[in-house]
């Protein structure tokens, strides 16, 4: 295939060219960014299965106190069941944050859709 043929597919918006993320055992694929604050990113995501779309929440975590708020946030959210707070669908936790080994954690908050 040519590169004309490439950049087609790519416009079109296949998905194979779509960043994965995976929570727990779901595989959604990344659609496009919403939102960015300054800890997190919101992401519309698009379950590879069902074709549903819902709102991803990332909080990248650069140290184990980061780490601990993040997961802070995760239970307080499970704990409201309110008409004006999103119900939190499901989170998972990657990583380990260590600012000594340079690494970072992200949690992943998987959220309702609403255009």
């Amino acid at each position: 295939m040519n590169t004309m043929g490439l950049n087609l597919i790519f416009q079109m918006g296949c998905l194979c060219s779509k960043e994965a993320v995976y929570v727990k055992s779901d595989k959604y694929y990344i659609v496009e960014k919403i939102g960015e604050g300054g800890f997190s990113t919101v992401s519309l995501i698009e379950h590879s299965r069902t074709k549903k779309r819902y709102a991803l929440k990332k909080i990248i975590c650069h140290g184990r106190e980061d780490q601990a708020q993040a997961i802070r946030e995760v239970e307080h959210h499970k704990t409201f069941v309110h008409p004006n707070i999103l119900p939190l669908l499901d989170h998972a936790l990657t990583g380990c944050a260590d600012p000594v080994l340079n690494s970072t954690s992200q949690v992943l908050m998987v959220l309702p859709y609403y255009p």
